[in-house]
């Protein structure tokens, strides 16, 4: 393989890799938020704390927008 092919593969494979890392992220996020939200349901506790949890995470986002 010559110089020149292998610098055009890294930009679409790391496309490619990094288009695979969002979806397995996207994946483990539905289906983390889908077993707490079944634990939530069951018990008072946690439900508070996963919703506190929420707010914790969400904050920092939030506060960034407001000058």
């Amino acid at each position: 393989m010559r110089h020149q092919d292998l610098s055009m593969v890294p930009s679409q494979f790391f496309q490619n890799l990094k288009f695979l890392q969002i979806i397995a992220t996207e994946y483990c996020f539905r289906n983390l938020h889908n077993q707490l939200f079944a634990m939530a349901t069951k018990n008072s506790f946690i439900n508070t704390m996963v919703k506190l949890c929420c707010v914790y995470l969400i904050l920092p986002y939030v506060s960034i927008g407001v000058p």
